[in-house]
């Protein structure tokens, strides 16, 4: 079985390594020819989580669009390799789109598999590319150290569904599972995929946008009492919308918020993390999906609306 990661981001570096190390083909696709270029000369430094030891890996690695898809090398027929798409949800723009469609009518690939936060991404990608397009939700944690240093930051779960009901007798999503599995990490095959990515959704809509905004860690977030209070009042509101669209998240509790926030203390949530770096956020897909799906059935959700805007006033295009 091989793989092509798409995005060499935390996520995708640290599934991209793990993969590696069970001995899977690897290869590497970069959103720019300069972090392509880097990855190949000088490899991925991958720390372990628990005794933080560090490996060094040399996969292939190139800049996505920089090769057509009608490359010799890109031509072979699809010999149990998948794509792995591990960017972020603002950076399915109409070019990457494309230049995805380009590889998937390569033949390159059985499925893809669309790691994104947030809801939207799997119909888009769906009404773009023929193949199967599996969903993914993980709670692994990764953080990276340098531009080619990744380290586990956090064991987590992942779980992957087919929304669109494009795999036949799910047999992709066990070959995944089984991948995945061997590279060491906890992975299932959900039959309502849906529910975890609205269980994540809440999660990410809570934790994300009040670690940005306050800056503080995902631990240190529930410590202040007017903090704490405001995550509830969000937290309240975000599961109010999106039991409208499924009814078996009714089992979340604002308690489960807080173990999240105890079980990942040190982490730096990537949308903090975003705002730190100078970078655009998933808040339009995050905490902008909650108060979409609010409109669509005639709701409110004054919170989620309030933060997409204050979040976007921190991105580089709105500093004066």
């Amino acid at each position: 079985m091989k793989f092509d990661i798409v995005g060499t981001g935390s996520i995708g570096l640290l599934f991209a390594v793990k993969l590696l190390l069970a001995n899977y083909d690897v290869q590497l696709w970069s959103r720019t020819e300069e972090q392509a270029k880097l990855l190949e000369e000088q490899g991925i430094v991958f720390q372990s989580l628990g005794d933080g030891s560090k490996s060094l890996l040399k996969p292939a690695c190139k800049a996505i669009g920089s090769e057509s898809a009608e490359h010799d090398e890109l031509r072979e027929a699809a010999d149990s390799r998948y794509m792995v798409l591990a960017v972020k949800q603002h950076h399915l723009n109409e070019q990457l789109l494309h230049e995805l469609d380009k590889l998937a009518r390569s033949g390159r690939y059985e499925a893809v598999v669309a790691m994104q936060n947030g809801v939207g991404h799997i119909a888009k990608l769906g009404s773009r590319l023929q193949l199967p397009v599996l969903t993914a939700v993980t709670s692994e944690a990764a953080k990276r150290l340098d531009q080619a240093i990744i380290a586990h930051a956090g064991q987590g779960k992942t779980w992957i569904g087919d929304e669109l009901g494009r795999d036949r007798d799910n047999k992709h999503q066990k070959n995944i599972e089984e991948a995945l599995q061997k590279a060491g990490f906890t992975a299932f095959m959900s039959k309502n995929i849906k529910e975890q990515v609205y269980y994540k959704l809440i999660g990410n809509a809570v934790i994300n946008p009040l670690t940005a905004l306050f800056n503080v860690s995902n631990g240190e977030l529930p410590q202040s009492t007017t903090r704490r209070r405001l995550m509830e009042k969000l937290f309240a509101e975000t599961k109010q919308v999106l039991l409208i669209e499924e009814p078996t998240i009714a089992a979340y509790r604002f308690e489960h918020i807080l173990q999240l926030c105890s079980a990942t203390a040190d982490n730096t949530s990537s949308m903090r993390a975003d705002i730190l770096r100078g970078a655009e956020t998933e808040v339009a897909y995050i905490n902008g999906a909650v108060s979409a799906i609010a409109a669509r059935h005639k709701l409110q959700a004054p919170l989620n609306e309030s933060l997409v805007h204050m979040i976007e006033a921190l991105h580089p295009d709105q500093k004066e």
